[in-house]
């Protein structure tokens, strides 16, 4: 697996685990210790 390929599993998992929570984005990002600002990239 290339390193861009990881990336997306990884930015996949943490939409689909942001899905799953019910919070909002920003409260998911606080929680999880993520930046606010690549989910709306």
């Amino acid at each position: 697996m290339n390193a861009n390929t990881a990336l997306n599993q990884a930015w996949a998992d943490h939409i689909e685990k942001w899905r799953a929570s019910g919070l909002s984005i920003k409260s998911f990002c606080e929680q999880g210790s993520l930046m606010y600002q690549q989910y709306s990239y």
